[in-house]
């Protein structure tokens, strides 16, 4: 049971992603050819892009957080509701008042589409009291769709954009709310199931605007069982059939429908979930596109109606957020595809739809439904904690577990979209405004298989698994940027911006996309497989780093300041702490009673990955790398007992530019990972 079942309760708000961009143009990890503009806002004349600098956002702090997000509806465990406070004070109920914040993370420059969210916590509050408060499970957005909003601007990006969250709260403190009855029969779980939808993300190109990096958020929770995936619907998908040039496969891009997940429960009731399915037409409605009803296909061109959709009301995507529940189903609907249809008509009455344009999201012809818990990963090539990591691969037919054999294939075309496009044409999925290194390559570097024994390149046809009788496969993935692998695909570009040697020069390690499917003699970058491979959610994304040999003394001109440097081109968020200096890093005298800053970095990158503090707040350091600074941070001997800055030649004229980096530096990663804290 995950959370489109009962109880529930249904939530909405604002959400606020303040993501820095600089890093955002795989070019600007390049330190020789980085120019300081490069930190300044996108500039316009007019409507047009004429100077992408450091994008729209090169100051973000990484921050993530809800804001004014209320409980206004619920459902209890018979299906019935409520919206009424005096019936239920669990309405108006407030989830993070305080505007806790979390940290919204790319995988990579080069792979955009399924950034995570880190360190977050809901609370659930009522004047002041806390009736649950646990932990947001990591997870990437899920379906991403950039047709969303048809009422913003062709040239709005990233507004006219949404996507879908879903995960668990675990780790809860329950207190529950007196006097509630959802509370009361929610029990008092250790885990919840959420899910929330956002959108509408304000990019006016201004930002002062106090609505700047600020969207529409609708979301629901409810119970979560563990024996069911926490990442989405462990049942049915209907895949839209409509983009702007008429019927065709899903494309992020100019799709006019986007998936919608459904389930049928045990007391065979049809829930569909389409909060993220439809066009936006302002803040307050879905676009009209008519009498719109759940279906099913019965034969060629035949639908049965099962029942309208009341996406036209007034606040039903506020409230209802998105979800419609359908009782009285025809025994067609356990076994056929279902359907979104434009039409005429009373349930169950059968509908000749010969035009496909009237058909707006289908199910799968052989109700095959496959997708992956985790589909995010960051592995290391060295032999350690990072290099190997397990996900479970889930298979449903009518929404009930199958037993399928699954091959894996490598699929570069939607890291692909995240390559050089001219921002002021055509439909956008995303853009650079320089071309950045290849994706996708080697196939060495990365191995995959069913068990850890059984690893395999990707790349090898033959690499499968099979889910068993519930539906479940393991698959293994494990890092192998190293060795041959590594030597023998070196970065083509200027040695100067080789900084880092492997397959992307100057960016660490390589992206790679690996979708399933069920058919051996499909071909790479399918876009057509019951896996549904046009989303990156259903794909594995995974950032593999390059192998890194730790020195056993590391010091700061060989081995720390290089990275330093290219955070500080990427990172401009102000602090105190000047981290390219190297006395102020290691001064060791406290301040007022606070800690010194010696002890300070020692702490921040001392902390697990899922802390909200953790350094670098975009965890795209290796661990490996990451482990030397812990290593030199230690210090053998001490720090404070050593001598290690960056020294000129004698009688030289100093580096005015690597001084003008170093300063950059220590106003930089410093405070993405310890001010933003506090």
């Amino acid at each position: 049971m995950t959370y489109l079942g009962f109880p529930r309760l249904h939530f909405s708000g604002r959400f606020q992603a303040d993501v820095p961009t600089v890093n955002n143009d795989p070019a600007h990890f390049n330190n020789t050819t980085f120019k300081p503009e490069d930190q300044e806002y996108q500039e316009y004349d007019g409507d047009k892009l004429v100077a992408p600098n450091g994008w729209w956002n090169p100051g973000g702090s990484g921050n993530w957080r809800f804001g004014d997000c209320v409980v206004n509806k619920v459902y209890y465990q018979n299906g019935s509701s409520c919206d009424d406070s005096s019936q239920d004070p669990v309405i108006g109920m407030q989830i993070n008042p305080d505007q806790k914040k979390g940290r919204i993370v790319d995988l990579d420059s080069e792979n955009q589409n399924v950034s995570e969210i880190w360190g977050f916590e809901i609370e659930l509050t009522k004047e002041g009291a806390n009736a649950a408060k646990g932990e947001f499970k990591v997870v990437g957005f899920a379906d991403l769709w950039f047709n969303r909003s048809i009422d913003l601007p062709p040239d709005s990006g990233d507004s006219k954009a949404t996507a879908f969250y879903q995960s668990i709260i675990e780790n809860i403190d329950f207190s529950g709310l007196a006097g509630s009855r959802f509370f009361d029969e929610l029990g008092t779980p250790t885990k919840l199931s959420i899910k929330f939808t956002v959108d509408r993300f304000r990019l006016n190109k201004d930002p002062q605007n106090p609505d700047y990096t600020w969207g529409r958020i609708v979301g629901v929770i409810g119970p979560y069982e563990e024996t069911e995936p926490y990442s989405f619907v462990p049942g049915r998908l209907l895949y839209p059939k409509q983009t702007k040039d008429g019927v065709g496969e899903f494309n992020p891009g100019t799709s006019t429908f986007c998936y919608a997940p459904c389930i049928i429960d045990q007391q065979n009731n049809l829930l569909v979930d389409l909060a993220n399915s439809f066009q936006a037409d302002g803040d307050t409605y879905f676009k009209d596109v008519g009498n719109l009803q759940v279906a099913v296909k019965t034969g060629v061109d035949q639908y049965k109606i099962i029942g309208p959709i009341n996406y036209r009301e007034a606040d039903w995507y506020i409230k209802e957020a998105g979800i419609q529940t359908f009782s009285d189903l025809p025994q067609e609907a356990f076994d056929h595809q279902l359907a979104v249809v434009q039409a005429d008509g009373e349930p169950g009455d059968t509908v000749n739809l010969t035009d496909l344009s009237s058909v707006y999201l289908l199910e799968q012809e052989t109700g095959l439904f496959a997708r992956a818990d985790k589909f995010v990963f960051r592995l290391s090539s060295n032999n350690d904690n990072d290099q190997t990591a397990q996900t479970t691969l889930y298979a449903y037919q009518w929404g009930q577990p199958v037993s399928q054999t699954f091959y894996l294939r490598p699929d570069s075309y939607l890291v692909k979209q995240f390559v050089y496009q001219d921002p002021n044409e055509g439909d956008k999925v995303g853009f650079t405004p320089t071309p950045g290194p290849d994706v996708a390559t080697p196939d060495c570097g990365l191995m995959l298989g069913g068990t850890v024994s059984s690893l395999q390149p990707l790349g090898n046809r033959d690499i499968s698994v099979t889910t068993n009788t519930n539906g479940q496969a393991s698959i293994y993935l494990q890092g192998t940027l190293e060795g041959p692998c590594f030597e023998n695909n070196p970065y083509p570009g200027s040695p100067d911006g080789d900084i880092l040697g492997g397959p992307r020069g100057y960016i660490d390690g390589q992206v790679y996309g690996v979708y399933f499917t069920t058919n051996y003699e499909e071909e790479e970058d399918s876009t057509s497989d019951p896996s549904g491979t046009n989303s990156s959610s259903n794909l594995l994304n995974v950032l593999v780093w390059n192998k890194y040999d730790i020195p056993a003394q590391p010091n700061w001109v060989d081995d720390v300041q290089t990275i330093f440097q290219q955070y500080a081109n990427l990172y401009p968020v102000m602090s105190f702490l000047n981290l390219a200096d190297y006395n102020s890093v290691t001064n060791d005298v406290s301040n007022n009673g606070s800690k010194s800053n010696l002890d300070k970095m020692r702490d921040v990158f001392g902390l697990e990955p899922d802390h909200v503090a953790y350094m670098p707040v975009t965890r795209d350091l290796s661990t490996a790398k990451r482990q030397m600074i812990r290593t030199w941070l230690a210090g053998n001997p001490p720090l404070e007992s050593r001598v290690e800055s960056i020294q000129n030649p004698a009688n030289s004229t100093p580096d005015f530019k690597q001084i003008a980096i170093a300063i950059l530096t220590g106003l930089a990663l410093f405070g993405l990972g310890y001010l933003f804290w506090h």
